[in-house]
């Protein structure tokens, strides 16, 4: 069986590197574990990935924290941590009590605040599907007015052709004059439109 690196308090155990050094972040490359002692406390870190989780069993029940990222495990984490794993168990239970309620906390403000962004993008998204809705219903009136404008216009033309005389008979006098200024406000909406 092959033991595991020691590193008491902040040198690592036949060999010259001290934590926080330049060779000591080399070496937790090298390494998947390490067992860690001082007058703080002791545990067992392991690697998984880029990451450290310090490992303590007390009372037959196995404690667990993380470390750091590699490039961050540094002696004043592992000094904390071996402080932490080392608590009574109703100290360290009830640490762990409260920071899982604060990771709750944020977990819930987090998610409220990708809520109201989803509500926000939903309703700029059924703004502008209804604001295009909207645009195309407009531009299907639009049509539609200028399509019985030419229908008038062609019975004004009609009827200024059988009365001889050029102009339009009585009756359609005030057709032409209404087509003319629902020609102006359409030409002035096509324009306000685009």
């Amino acid at each position: 069986m092959t033991s595991i690196p020691v590193v008491w308090y902040s040198d690592v155990r036949e060999s010259d590197i001290k934590v926080d050094s330049p060779e000591w972040f080399t070496w937790l490359e090298s390494v998947p574990s390490f067992s860690y002692q001082s007058a703080d406390g002791k545990f067992t870190a392991r690697r998984q990935g880029n990451y450290w989780n310090a490992y303590r069993k007390t009372n037959n029940i196995l404690r667990q924290e993380y470390l750091a990222t590699t490039a961050n495990l540094t002696l004043d984490k592992l000094q904390d941590v071996a402080r932490l794993l080392n608590l009574s168990d109703l100290s360290y239970w009830s640490i762990r009590r409260e920071k899982n309620k604060e990771r709750e906390r944020n977990s819930i403000t987090v998610s409220n605040k990708a809520k109201s962004y989803t509500e926000v993008s939903t309703t700029d998204n059924a703004i502008a599907s209804a604001t295009v809705q909207a645009n195309n219903e407009f531009k299907q009136k639009i049509e539609i007015l200028g399509n019985t404008i030419k229908v008038w216009e062609v019975r004004v033309r009609d009827s200024c052709d059988r009365s001889g005389g050029g102009l339009p008979s009585e009756r359609y006098k005030y057709v032409n004059q209404m087509v003319q200024e629902l020609e102006e406000c359409l030409s002035d909406s096509v324009e306000n439109s685009t």
